[in-house]
């Protein structure tokens, strides 16, 4: 069994003047490189894949398409970002 961390204890002993400096440095670096996710990789393109969607094209028949150009993709992950993306779109406020 784990016992609970005692923020109280840590803070007593914390050197905030050496935890401020650390993260002054932080901020002048980039940060650390992460993995691109499929968000990342169909962003430039969704709005075309959406078009796509609205003429008829289904989920399977895109995912294989851009298999086949070199994008593994699974209709389940590419459903879920086209979904998302709408959901986004529609929250959106009307322009004036």
């Amino acid at each position: 069994m784990s016992t609970r961390t005692d923020y109280h204890q840590i803070a007593t002993k914390l050197n905030y003047a050496a935890l401020d400096k650390k993260l002054d440095q932080l901020r002048s670096q980039p940060p650390p490189k992460t993995r691109k996710g499929v968000a990342d990789v169909l962003a430039p393109i969704a709005g075309r894949l959406s078009e796509l969607r609205a003429k008829g094209w289904s989920y399977p028949q895109l995912a294989r398409e851009l298999s086949e150009a070199g994008l593994p993709m699974k209709v389940s992950a590419l459903r879920a970002h086209l979904s998302s993306k709408a959901r986004d779109f529609n929250k959106r406020p009307p322009a004036i």
